[in-house]
């Protein structure tokens, strides 16, 4: 089997004219699939946002290709401390009146990282940060129903309430 899929591997690499480098892999990413960063499908299936480079998430109507979209959230907002929010990623909560934002992330090993969360009420056009106490947080992520937060800190579990803010320790013996 083995000799069998070599064969046909390098058949193929003649056949087809590539050279195959580590390099074109791992570092000019020559084979990544290409695909569209950074969109949001809406709840509704009839919308998404995209974030633009000065920070302000736009809608857009997907049946409509010639959309300019409009402003979702303004980037002037996004505001804490003093500081403008520079966000990595977002989500929204269930009924897309809260949004999540990554931001800071600092790489862990591989995949993992850590980062600093901030909730944004789309209402009220409060932002806040996740848990300035537990910071920076793990897998910050919307419970099904929008009203809690779960992510992690120091290898613990903790919950947030994001309508009345309280935090709640679930694990007590997370180690390294």
């Amino acid at each position: 089997k083995f000799l069998s899929f070599s064969l046909v591997f390098i058949f193929s690499l003649r056949v087809f004219g590539q050279e195959i480098t580590v390099e074109k892999i791992w570092k000019t990413y020559e084979f990544y699939p290409k695909g569209v960063d950074g969109f949001k499908s809406m709840k509704d299936g009839e919308y998404y946002t995209k974030p633009s480079k000065e920070l302000t998430i736009r809608k857009y109507k997907i049946s409509d290709p010639s959309d300019k979209g409009s402003i979702l959230i303004d980037g002037t907002l996004l505001h804490y401390g003093g500081k403008q929010l520079m966000y990595d990623d977002y989500e929204f909560n269930s009924d897309e009146t809260k949004i999540l934002f990554m931001c800071e992330v600092e790489s862990i090993y591989r995949r993992s990282y850590s980062a600093k969360y901030y909730l944004f009420d789309m209402v009220t056009k409060k932002l806040s940060p996740l848990d300035e106490k537990h910071e920076p947080q793990t897998l910050a992520e919307y419970s099904p129903d929008g009203k809690m937060v779960s992510y992690i800190h120091g290898n613990d579990l903790f919950i947030k309430n994001v309508a009345s803010g309280e935090v709640k320790k679930i694990t007590q013996d997370g180690k390294k």
